[in-house]
């Protein structure tokens, strides 16, 4: 299917602002208002002279320039511009036939050097064809001369030659006066077009789409529509990596040329920059907004054939609700909606909600304090004790990560995490974790603390990376520490991917001495078949398991059953999130090892460690000393 519509032009320029000449009027009120004063002082002093003809011609050249002064908004007309040039031809003209010589050259001089004076002064440098059109009249003037018209003029023979050569450059010049002014007006327009029209897909750009909106609503501070739609093409960055950009801008312009078909009275469509796009329309033509986006999306589906390569794009919709709103807000609202339709999969619609955009708001909060944490190094890390049954020795701690935004606020470290994953910057942030805690732990052996492992989580992105698990070993190694330094902990969500290479990293790295650890193990949906393939050290159980042990006896036989499950795949059992002393009571009696949680004590700095560890026994359990000595 070969779609070749574009949009028609009337119908673009239409939606254009309109051209703003105040700069063009300034320069051309201050050239009338130069010119007026010459011509003014000439006329008095030829009429102080008795030369009253030459006076009343210099007089009609002064009104002409006055004129300008008084009206230079309706001058770049190109038909007021050509009117005022033939008359200021005439003024001249006359001008160089009567004058002395010491005036003429003044006069005729004053005007194009009063033009290119104000065009610099103004900074515009478009404006320097009317003094081209100054200079052409110049020359004319003295080709005037040269055929003997001044002479004719005072001495009174004038013959037909000479009036025929005289209309001739008058005629010619007057006509290059009209060219330049009609140029000069094209061009003006034609930057003035570029600023709101995306050159690429010939639709208006986001600029033009928000002044057409606020021109059209008469209550500040927006504009009332029914639709608002956001389009974006799905995968349209792989095209460009795959074909490059000056193909995936010619797909581009087939896809404005599609949209263009919904150009309408009352309805707009413009390019938001990118493979984004923007349709609104108003409340008497809104069509159903669903069906509009279900139209564009079939619309777009249609094979694009560029160069025998045949393509197809599909797109996601947002749908926002614009009433009472700005536009800049209206537009926000639609592609935050389109962000809802892309996490539903590609070729979605979805409508904007306020609950989501919250959410959309606080990821957007959360991803900046990410990266200013990340650049500038500024990451916390903080320790929780895990202790044994007793509560009275501790076995490891665990290394939690604290975040802050730029006032201080605190940002929720699960989300944080989850959203550092989803955009990659999960690497550099375990870096920076990795070296805070050998940092802490190298602190603590130079005091002489006991040796305990410090149990920190890895993403399943880390041990997917390439090179990774040489680069772990080594930096553990370069900080002078041990594998039995570590507990290394992945989510049971983690563990449950298929992932080969995950899972050989995780081998690798308990071959090198890593103890390896599944976190959070009960919120997820992995299986003990595929845990024992993992062949894990340790199992760390999440609190939403342990919640209701003390009150409900179906939870507690529940957890007590999967901790039995647990030790018979030979694996050494820590509980999370014990919170009560009824919870602790009920835990002690299932055979896990470790125990966790805010009943024992909250997350500390490192600096708070020593004392910690003063108030409680390091030395393990017998039965886990396999493990953890």
């Amino acid at each position: 299917m070969r779609i070749t519509h574009t949009p028609p032009s009337a119908v673009l320029d239409s939606w254009l602002p309109p051209l703003d000449t105040s700069s063009f009027t300034a320069l051309l009120r201050a050239i009338g208002q130069v010119g007026a004063i010459i011509f003014g002082i000439t006329a008095l002093h030829s009429l102080y002279n008795g030369s009253y003809l030459i006076g009343l011609v210099h007089l009609l050249g002064a009104g002409a320039f006055a004129w300008i002064a008084f009206t230079g908004h309706a001058v770049p007309d190109p038909r007021r511009a050509a009117a005022l040039t033939w008359i200021l031809l005439i003024v001249l003209t006359l001008s160089v036939s009567l004058s002395q010589e010491g005036v003429r050259d003044v006069t005729v001089t004053a005007f194009p050097v009063s033009i290119l004076i104000a065009s610099l002064v103004l900074d515009r440098w478009q404006y320097m064809a009317l003094a081209v059109t100054a200079t052409l009249m110049l020359c004319a003037l003295y080709l005037v001369e040269i055929h003997g018209l001044r002479d004719t003029a005072f001495h009174g023979h004038t013959s037909r030659r000479d009036l025929l050569n005289m209309l001739v450059v008058m005629a010619g010049t007057g006509i290059a006066a009209r060219l330049i002014a009609e140029t000069l007006q094209q061009g003006l327009w034609r930057t003035h077009r570029l600023a709101y029209i995306d050159a690429l897909t010939g639709l208006p750009n986001r600029r033009a789409l928000a002044e057409r909106l606020m021109a059209k609503g008469e209550q500040p501070p927006g504009f009332v529509a029914s639709v608002f739609l956001a389009i974006n093409l799905d995968r349209f960055n792989r095209i460009n990596s795959s074909f490059g950009h000056a193909f995936g801008d010619r797909v581009l312009a087939e896809v404005g040329a599609r949209l263009s078909t919904f150009i309408e009275p009352g309805c707009i469509v413009a390019r938001h920059g990118g493979g984004d796009f923007l349709l609104t329309a108003t409340a008497k033509s809104a069509p159903d907004p669903l069906a509009l986006a279900q139209r564009i999306q079939q619309a777009l589906r249609a094979p694009i054939f560029i160069d025998n390569a045949e393509v197809r794009i599909d797109a996601c919709v947002g749908i926002g609700h614009p009433e009472q709103i700005a536009v800049e807000d209206a537009i926000e609202q639609a592609f935050i909606a389109v962000v809802a339709a892309k996490r539903r999969g590609n070729g979605s619609v979805a409508s904007y909600s306020e609950t989501f955009g919250v959410h959309v708001r606080q990821e957007f909060w959360i991803e900046s304090a990410l990266r200013r944490a990340i650049d500038a190094g500024a990451v916390t890390i903080v320790y929780q004790p895990i202790v044994d049954l007793s509560g009275q020795r501790m076995l490891a701690c665990e290394a939690l990560l604290r975040l802050k935004d730029a006032q201080g606020n605190a940002v929720p470290t699960l989300d944080a995490v989850q959203l550092a994953e989803a955009t990659g910057l999960i690497h550099r942030l375990g870096w920076l974790v990795l070296q805070g805690v050998c940092r802490d732990l190298r602190a603590w052996r130079d005091m002489r603390l006991p040796n305990f492992p410090v149990s920190m989580n890895l993403s399943a992105l880390q041990l997917s990376e390439p090179g990774f698990v040489a680069q772990f070993a080594d930096f553990v190694h370069h900080e002078h520490l041990t594998p039995q330094d570590f507990i290394l902990e992945v989510t049971e969500t983690a563990a449950a991917q298929d992932s080969e290479q995950m899972h050989l990293a995780l081998a690798t790295l308990r071959k090198m001495g890593f103890r390896i650890a599944i976190d959070d193990f009960g919120a997820g949906h992995s299986s003990l078949g595929r845990l024992k393939m993992l062949e894990t050290d340790i199992i760390k159980f999440d609190g939403t398991l342990i919640q209701q042990i003390d009150v409900s006896t179906q939870a507690y036989e529940f957890f007590r059953h999967a901790v039995a499950m647990a030790l018979a795949l030979d694996c050494v059992v820590f509980v999370e999130g014990i919170e009560t002393e009824g919870q602790a009571e009920r835990v002690r009696t299932t055979g896990c090892v470790g125990i966790q949680g805010f009943l024992y004590s909250l997350p500390i700095a490192a600096d708070q460690m020593p004392a910690a560890v003063g108030a409680r026994s390091t030395a393990p359990l017998a039965f886990a000393r396999r493990i953890l000595a």
